[in-house]
């Protein structure tokens, strides 16, 4: 897509046409404050996120974070970014020099869930442009208690346009759901109480909330991504 021009012109990236769509997907309103992207395992959630960032890059959005669960995961996100694409980064892991790296920053900040939490303060005081959290479902009971880590993190995004990547939107049941779409925006859902009420084990009810979470949601299954990448 010609959208994403800058985005493949500053990378070496090898895409699949679903993965365009996923990020078409996010990027297709400026008005919205964020998206899921839900891909099964293994179908490039991150080669997504990363059309965004870099396409907001190239809009003027420079101020850019990306939380990940652990360390091994920091390593993998690290070794994308640094062979695939052009953006400046920084990786985050330790205290020194922390507030001046954050306050000079032009580009990517990538760290984990744990550091991103311990130094709350700090980032807060960053007006992030872009947010993408891996594994976001570990951050989805965030609502529930404000000392949580999915609490704090969403204090640290507010504002951002957020990308949300997880496999699993619903692990046990749709207060899962409800969870992602507080963290990006508090006012797409009813309250706790009136969400369980209407549609906790209420099928006919499922179409509705489908069209409520439909416009932030993007989800391929292996099957549709294997025959859209053959296209």
């Amino acid at each position: 897509e010609d959208k994403f021009i800058p985005a493949f012109a500053s990378s070496d990236i090898k895409v699949y046409p679903y993965q365009v769509s996923a990020a078409l997907f996010a990027v297709r309103s400026p008005y919205n404050k964020g998206v899921v992207l839900m891909d099964e395992s293994g179908l490039g959630k991150s080669t997504e996120a990363m059309l965004v960032v870099t396409q907001k890059w190239y809009e003027g959005k420079t101020r850019i974070l990306i939380v990940v669960p652990n360390t091994d995961l920091l390593v993998q996100w690290e070794k994308l970014i640094e062979n695939k694409y052009s953006i400046p980064y920084i990786v985050m892991q330790n205290a020194e020099c922390i507030m001046q790296n954050l306050q000079e920053l032009d580009g990517i900040v990538l760290t984990t869930f744990d550091f991103a939490s311990h130094y709350s303060d700090m980032f807060r005081g960053i007006i992030w442009d872009v947010t993408v959290f891996e594994e976001a479902s570990l951050l989805a009971s965030g609502y529930r208690d404000e000392t949580s880590r999915g609490a704090t993190l969403k204090r640290i995004a507010e504002g951002s346009f957020k990308v949300l990547l997880t496999g699993t939107p619903i692990e046990k049941n749709i207060l899962d759901l409800y969870g992602l779409m507080y963290f990006i925006d508090e006012s797409i859902l009813p309250s706790e109480q009136e969400y369980m009420a209407k549609y906790f084990r209420k099928p006919e009810n499922y179409p509705e909330l489908a069209k409520l979470v439909g416009k932030y949601c993007f989800r391929t299954l292996r099957k549709q991504a294997k025959r859209c990448a053959f296209i």
